[in-house]
């Protein structure tokens, strides 16, 4: 009988610990999914955008509309956050109660048995209850103004209630039984610890290892109970990070509720009877072992430390460097050589994606099988690769997609980039699918006439294939064409791309997009999303249009003939006529 109870303990506490480490990535991973989300990025980068056209760059804008609970991340049935957390959640819920009902499995009288239910049931069931209750999307247009703390019906807040507090009923069983009944047992189980029964051992290391991971179910109610004041913080010294503190707070909680769930379940390993262990047994203990105190560590401490540390804490520079900007060897070098910050663009070398992007950070998928990271659908040519950061359209497809705001902000720092490579001769501004490698976001390439010079001044290890062109293609000199179109700003008629673009001119980012469509398009109505071409700006001031043959020119007859402003397929940098200038 006390073997196949210990078995059966010891198969719950595998389960307990597997459910809460998928309820821990689903909870961690959902609050990504939230900032990875369009919607979200267009609400704060909004406000953000608009402070920084006045000159206040506050990075710390885009916490302002931060979600306040962990509920709220997911709240919204219609969200990826929401689909993440039930899809994970609601299953390893399933699994915890199967978990917790046989590791509290133990002999006894009717009562015993019945705490021992409460004990295992009451948490999964709580959990299950906030997962259920969706804070956003459940009960109406009324709980959205609640929310949003405007005056509602009394008759309409009773009702909402009705289902409001369910919704707080589930967060204190999930909550509550970490301090109201985990704790207590620890401090019965360390003054009281179980006795090997006849024909046991329980050797010295998994008796010191049982009584430390006893003492750690009893530190970390407590710590629950010293982070719980954050959750109903009124302030912070910058107003735009009090949400965030406050989420913060809800998360620093959780986490040491998971801590007691992970050292409950790890303690039955070390229980007498257990022993001897095999390797393997020893590797899968030590790696969950590991994985718990790690967990502890750099998600529970840490959240605590930056909870006491908040108001000392400079949220501006920490936003702009942890939350927006990446920092691969490219934008690194970039941001000394400009000194500047570049916090509205983001550049790479062809083929070499930077691992701290955003679209690498957040993707399921390794960065291999997709191209969405930027660089890696150009391959390894000579060129950089230069996308707009920080936006408030993040549906946008091409530049002409993007607000005017978001094209002075971009050109500024594109600028400086500009500046910062003297050799730079060329920009590639694709369209449509053939040209920009199915990549759905707005970017450009730069070529240089001294690659290697430039490169070298980065730090990287310079590519040296050159892009290649088809057998279908043609290119023309569309200068005066670009000059004449309506819209175009009048600067670039007597200066340079660079000073006219300097001169508020970033329009004509936009301009080109409507090439070879004026009235302008929608995605849904060109769904190979063409028309395919390329708009090259060969500096000073050359504007070469490079399409396929059978894609339909400009509009209204060029002066001279169409034959007449026959270009090269590439510039001279990237033609391959000749030997790298280094290495003549």
């Amino acid at each position: 009988m006390q073997y196949r109870e210990i078995t059966a303990q010891t198969v719950g506490a595998f389960l307990v610990f597997f459910a809460t480490r998928i309820c821990h990535w689903a909870f961690v991973n959902a609050i990504h999914t939230w900032w990875l989300s369009p919607k979200n990025r267009s609400m704060y980068f909004k406000d953000f955008a608009a402070a920084a056209a006045k000159g206040n760059v506050d990075m710390t804008l885009i916490m302002k509309h931060h979600p306040e609970t962990i509920s709220e991340t997911f709240g919204d049935e219609s969200t990826s956050e929401f689909q993440i957390v039930e899809a994970t959640v609601r299953p390893a819920a399933t699994v915890l109660l199967v978990g917790n009902m046989m590791m509290h499995l133990k002999g006894g009288g009717v009562f015993q048995c019945l705490l021992s239910a409460l004990r295992g049931c009451i948490a999964p069931f709580g959990l299950m209850m906030v997962v259920s209750t969706p804070v956003i999307s459940g009960g109406g247009g009324c709980n959205a103004r609640m929310r949003l703390s405007l005056p509602t019906a009394d008759l309409n807040l009773l009702y909402i209630f009705q289902w409001v507090f369910l919704h707080f009923v589930g967060f204190a069983c999930f909550v509550g039984p970490s301090l109201l009944w985990e704790l207590p047992a620890a401090v019965l189980d360390l003054f009281n610890p179980p006795q090997p029964e006849a024909g046991q051992t329980w050797p010295q290391i998994p008796r010191i290892l049982w009584y430390c991971l006893t003492s750690l179910r009893m530190v970390c109610p407590i710590l629950m109970l010293r982070a719980a004041p954050y959750l109903f913080t009124e302030e912070a010294k910058n107003p735009n990070t009090l949400r965030a503190k406050k989420w913060y707070g809800e998360y620093c909680v959780g986490e040491f509720g998971a801590a007691v769930m992970y050292f409950n379940a790890l303690s039955v390993f070390f229980l007498p009877g257990q022993g001897p262990y095999s390797i393997m047994d020893k590797v899968v203990i030590g790696a969950m072992l590991l994985d718990s105190f790690r967990i502890l560590l750099f998600y529970g401490l840490w959240s605590m430390w930056v909870l006491h540390a908040w108001d000392e804490i400079d949220w501006k520079y920490e936003c702009m460097s942890r939350t927006t900007m990446s920092h691969g060897p490219v934008m690194k070098a970039l941001r000394t050589l400009t000194d500047r910050q570049l916090v509205f663009l983001h550049a790479v070398q062809a083929g070499q994606f930077d691992p701290t992007e955003w679209h690498v950070t957040s993707s399921p998928l390794p960065t291999w099988i997709i191209n969405g990271a930027l660089g890696v659908a150009q391959g390894h040519v000579r060129q950089f690769v230069i996308r707009p950061e920080n936006y408030t359209n993040f549906l946008a497809y091409d530049f002409m997609d993007l607000q005017k705001d978001d094209l002075e902000l971009f050109s500024e720092d594109l600028l400086a980039v500009i500046s910062a490579l003297p050799s730079t001769a060329t920009l590639f501004f694709p369209f449509g699918d053939i040209y920009k490698k199915t990549v759905r976001r707005p970017f450009l390439c730069l070529s240089c006439e001294d690659f290697e010079a430039e490169i070298e001044r980065i730090g990287v290890k310079a590519n040296t294939d050159l892009p290649s062109c088809r057998d279908d293609e043609v290119a023309f000199d569309i200068t005066d064409k670009v000059l004449g179109m309506e819209g175009c700003p009048a600067a670039f008629q007597t200066r340079g791309f660079c000073e006219a673009l300097a001169e508020d001119g970033s329009m004509i980012l936009a301009l080109f997009g409507q090439l070879l469509n004026p009235q302008g398009y929608k995605e849904v109505e060109r769904p190979d999303l063409g028309p395919h071409y390329e708009v090259q700006v060969r500096l000073p001031q050359r504007f070469i249009l490079r399409t396929l043959k059978e894609q339909k020119l400009p509009e209204g007859p060029p002066c001279p003939g169409w034959e007449e402003l026959r270009a090269s397929l590439l510039p001279p940098e990237l033609a391959g006529g000749s030997e790298p200038k280094k290495a003549r």
